[in-house]
């Protein structure tokens, strides 16, 4: 096993351990940590948007053109991750109401005015950074990731594992996992 095997291992038990630790820690947070616009989804916000800041950051000091384009197709993406976890914009709104158990409640379909323009633009977005993909020749540089074996797959995996459990506690996509203090 080569360093990069065994640093992709160590990030792999690192991350399912602080979800277990996670896991564990919840009941003994505040209730308001887990609150929209709490602590916890500000710092995810900001980690977000850090990854943004850093894929533009290593596309600017980039010396190859290749690699430059590769770090200017990822940035976008972090970025909408970041506007996504906060609703868009709509966290920055009064709240619509607020629960003493679940926090402030925000929408932004109803509170934002350009929210029908969101889908529309992140298409384009998600398109103009396919065609500089593309275009560039990026499947040649995943290719090359895939055959030194430097994708993040257990990375890749854990994320997506985490997306289908966030989305499965908050009732998208008509999943329900209902993981409340007291369910039965």
């Amino acid at each position: 096993m080569n360093a990069s095997q065994r640093l992709t291992l160590f990030g792999s038990i690192f991350i399912l351990l602080a979800l277990v630790v996670s896991y564990i820690c919840a009941p003994l947070l505040p209730i308001t940590a887990g609150w929209e616009n709490g602590w916890i989804e500000n710092t995810q916000a900001v980690v977000l948007f850090s990854g943004g800041i850093w894929a533009c950051g290593l596309a600017i000091t980039a010396s190859l053109r290749q690699e430059k384009v590769f770090w200017l197709v990822i940035a976008p993406l972090w970025f909408i991750l970041g506007v996504r976890e906060l609703s868009w914009g709509a966290v920055f709104c009064e709240p619509l109401s607020l629960s003493h158990i679940t926090g402030p409640v925000f929408s932004s379909t109803q509170q934002l005015w350009y929210k029908p323009a969101v889908t529309p633009a992140l298409l384009v977005i998600l398109a103009i950074c396919a065609w500089a993909f593309f275009r560039s020749g990026q499947r040649h540089t995943v290719a090359m990731l895939w055959r030194q074996r430097s994708i993040p797959l257990c990375e890749i995996l854990l994320s997506a594992i985490c997306m289908f459990i966030s989305a499965a506690s908050e009732g998208h996509m008509n999943m329900h996992l209902d993981l409340s203090r007291g369910a039965a």
